[in-house]
């Protein structure tokens, strides 16, 4: 929220900002749809299959336990469009197993629950 201040509005307060995120994001206060709720809503769906993958092949390249991993160097080189603290949320609530120790075998995408994958994948 500080670098928006910064950068995109100055003359606005902090809270002011996050006041306003929140209005726009209210489906009380907000009706219908907004750049605000769209953002939002793109950076808190769900991780879809191609993301698994990336994640579990860099925690496996890390050597990452469950607890230690990097998330801010996992979205900075892999998945720069998701947030480190919601994409650790977001493999947390979908992946709730520790990623398989370095030296074992390679993850694989058929361990993945059906509700871990986006529902765009889903056939009817």
């Amino acid at each position: 929220w500080e670098k928006i201040h910064r950068q995109l509005l100055p003359t606005k307060g902090v809270k002011a900002i996050v006041q306003r995120q929140k209005n726009l994001c209210s489906t009380a206060r907000s009706k219908g749809p907004n750049a605000v709720k769209t953002a939002k809503q793109k950076v808190l769906q769900p991780l879809m299959a191609n993301e698994i993958a990336t994640i579990q092949e860099a925690l496996f390249r890390m050597g990452a336990r469950q607890g230690s991993e990097d998330w801010e160097s996992i979205c900075a080189r892999f998945l720069p469009h998701r947030h480190p603290s919601c994409l650790e949320r977001l493999w947390r609530e979908a992946h709730p197993d520790p990623p398989p120790a370095a030296g074992t075998a390679h993850p694989s995408l058929s361990r993945a629950a059906i509700n871990m994958i986006h529902p765009s994948f889903h056939t009817a």
